[in-house]
């Protein structure tokens, strides 16, 4: 008796008044078992009471202190301890770690697959922090979006680029082996004869298809196998975690690019067919063509541009031309994303970043960071940080004071010592501290900015957002919690969300008026001071 249960199946037979029955996801508390394993109830919420035959019992009954994130939507207890896999978005991680009155833990699963097939895994070589897998639920959005802003996503330059250069490569590679089919046959059959297991790798896939790429872009019979044995050849395997990635690096570079400087250009052989010839050359002037479009649609300042830098406009273009083929996340703050497998997509990004780098005031601030901590600039926060502390020096701030005061408050964490510095900062005001005699202020649109994409990535994008950000501004300066309403926000569709501040800032409007009749007739009526939010009403949804 006592404990908590959970029913997993709906049965109508068991009634529990004239209009309800036990169903699935109904939570009890055991107030007695009987000797043949009936167990009676009553429903935590309802107080309605039960009694569960010991059939059910034993088939449809589990315990309740252990749930999904999904059943525990709408619960309140003391304490909760959730586990995370790394593959939950950001509104379920919320919804689980907000659960607890007093206490909310979380354990986060670091152990991958620990079977000998694993070893040469990547997750497996540089496993992934604790740190490392809560960033990406984080960036994971669950959010669902609606009819209309799918429709506008899927026509953005943007979007289309990115399946327009997904649909090229999956092209070229395809007509390659649908015309070749004994070359790739050959290389699948004999491939582990020259570098032991290589087709187990996880690279194989990319080295693969070059391999039938550079074999199929030269005139002289070249064969994909003649090509790994001399790249194989040329220097020793033995420590390679991943042999394919490793051959994949050693391969010539193509001569002739394709639509992008670094997409497969389409081979000779290929372009000369009847059939595959015109369908690929229309694919790639379709590349060009988006890419083009999306060259002169960018905007000046993208959102993965860093606080003070100062970007040319072909630069700014070039890097949202690399975001899109390779659909990086909107929300990604690295200018070009992950790092890219294969040497004519690595030669690229290496060059955009070389192209960013000239723009890096990070230099200048490599000697204060290195005496906080001496790995503190290697870490990918850090060129953030040194923009956020050139701001902060150009606005007049003391800024060596405020480090100092920052370090002060105890060791930086061994994960993104970068990254904690800035809160620190922050948290202590930093972020106010140019004055208005030095900066001028913000435009609604800007202002709250950062809050509309921790609410939702999409809502600054969205036709009202001008409308929305002017309903911020006013609720805010008449005492609205901002940070309880993105609590309430956090997870809706932007229609969603326009409409509910709409409806809060309206609420404000009548409230306000409300205190002007009432002030007008009675002097005793209760006076509401507008700048302090503890003595304004809540409007309703706050």
């Amino acid at each position: 008796a006592g404990d908590l249960i959970i029913t997993r199946l709906n049965d109508r037979r068991l009634r529990v008044s004239d209009t309800d029955w036990v169903k699935n996801g109904d939570r009890w508390t055991v107030t007695s078992v009987s000797a043949n394993g009936a167990v009676k109830a009553t429903h935590t919420t309802s107080g309605l009471r039960v009694t569960l035959p010991a059939a059910y019992v034993a088939e449809s009954v589990e315990l309740g202190y252990a749930v999904t994130v999904h059943s525990a939507q709408g619960v309140t207890v003391d304490t909760t301890h959730t586990v995370l896999t790394g593959t939950e978005t950001r509104q379920q991680m919320y919804v689980a770690m907000t659960r607890g009155r007093s206490e909310n833990h979380a354990y986060v699963q670091v152990i991958g697959d620990p079977t000998e097939a694993a070893a040469i895994h990547p997750a497996t070589l540089r496993p992934a922090t604790a740190v490392d897998i809560l960033d990406g639920i984080l960036a994971r959005d669950g959010a669902q979006r609606s009819v209309t802003t799918e429709t506008r996503q899927s026509a953005e330059p943007y979007t289309r680029l990115g399946t327009a250069v997904a649909r090229y490569t999956d092209a070229v590679g395809f007509a390659i082996e649908h015309l070749n089919p004994d070359v790739a046959r050959e290389l699948d059959e004999n491939a582990d004869r020259i570098v032991d297991d290589v087709t187990s790798s996880p690279a194989w896939p990319t080295l693969r298809a070059h391999l039938l790429q550079v074999a199929a872009s030269t005139t002289d019979g070249t064969t994909p196998l003649r090509v790994l044995r001399s790249v194989a050849d040329a220097r020793e395997l033995d420590t390679a975690g991943d042999p394919a990635a490793v051959l994949a690096w050693r391969l010539p570079h193509p001569t002739a690019a394709g639509p992008l400087p670094w997409l497969p250009a389409i081979p000779p052989t290929i372009a000369a067919e009847a059939t595959w010839g015109p369908f690929l050359t229309a694919r790639a002037a379709q590349v060009r063509e988006v890419a083009d479009e999306l060259r002169a649609a960018t905007v000046d300042r993208p959102e993965w541009a860093l606080p003070g830098q100062p970007l040319a406009p072909d630069l700014i273009a070039d890097v949202e031309v690399w975001r899109a083929a390779w659909q990086i996340d909107r929300g990604d703050r690295r200018p070009t994303g992950p790092a890219r497998l294969g040497p004519p997509a690595a030669q690229h990004q290496r060059q955009l970043d070389d192209r960013l780098r000239v723009a890096d005031p990070v230099d200048a601030w490599l000697p204060v960071l290195r005496g906080i901590r001496e790995d503190l600039p290697t870490d990918p926060f850090a060129t953030v940080l040194a923009h956020h502390l050139t701001e902060l020096h150009q606005a007049g701030a003391p800024v060596t004071a405020m480090l100092a005061e920052a370090v002060a408050d105890g060791p930086l964490p061994a994960e993104q010592p970068a990254g904690a510095l800035w809160w620190r900062l922050a948290r202590d005001g930093a972020t106010s501290a140019p004055t208005a005699a030095t900066t001028k202020p913000l435009a609604p649109v800007d202002r709250w900015r950062p809050w509309a994409q921790a609410v939702n990535p999409e809502l600054p994008a969205s036709e009202d957002w001008d409308h929305v950000a002017d309903h911020l501004s006013f609720i805010a300066e008449n005492g609205a919690d901002l940070n309880r309403v993105a609590q309430h926000m956090t997870g809706r569709t932007v229609e969603d969300i326009t409409r509910r501040i709409s409806n809060i800032a309206r609420s404000y409007l009548a409230i306000g008026y409300a205190d002007l009749v009432a002030s007008e007739r009675t002097s005793e009526a209760r006076t509401w001071d507008r700048r302090t939010p503890s003595n304004r009403p809540r409007a309703p949804g706050i």
